[in-house]
């Protein structure tokens, strides 16, 4: 009976350990890790997926988030510094509003009051404490403003998309 022996090539790769990624020795008791790592600050890592938003008929960017559990409308406004609530919207996610001041905006002064928002659910994120304004008065869809958008990873334009992560 006639046998034959394949050569199987074994590739092994020798890596340095400087190399090896933080998250695969995270587990490494913190008193043996090197310095390097016991004082660096935790990697967040974003979401793996944008949250795409179409542009509306109307040349907009509407998003949907939850603020303080109630489903709110939203239209991204990145030239606005801060999320601006109608006054439906806050009443129905319990944002209470503080001090009353004037703001300039793109439509003229405007009087609104001053919040914090607890939670807003959005792009895959949750965030906490988000500056806010309400405005009582002829507001018909809430505004995704600065105070929101810059604790994302990215806010991205391509086109008629709206990339959010």
């Amino acid at each position: 009976m006639f046998r034959s022996f394949y050569a199987i090539p074994i590739l092994i790769l020798l890596v340095p350990a400087a190399a090896v990624p933080q998250t695969l020795i995270a587990d490494v008791p913190a008193s043996t890790a090197p310095a390097s790592i016991r004082n660096a600050d935790p990697v967040i890592a974003p979401s793996k997926r944008p949250t795409v938003i179409d542009q509306a008929d109307d040349g907009l960017f509407y998003v949907e988030a939850k603020v303080n559990g109630a489903i709110v409308q939203f239209v991204v406004d990145t030239g606005s510094s801060v999320v601006v609530l109608s006054g439906p919207d806050a009443a129905r996610a319990g944002v209470a509003p503080s001090n009353a001041i004037n703001a300039e905006t793109a439509g003229g002064a405007a009087r609104m009051q001053r919040a914090t928002i607890d939670r807003v659910d959005f792009a895959g994120q949750t965030l906490s404490g988000v500056d806010a304004a309400i405005v009582r008065n002829d507001l018909k869809v809430s505004l995704m403003g600065q105070s929101a958008l810059s604790q994302l990873a990215s806010v991205t334009f391509r086109g008629t998309r709206l990339e959010l992560q």
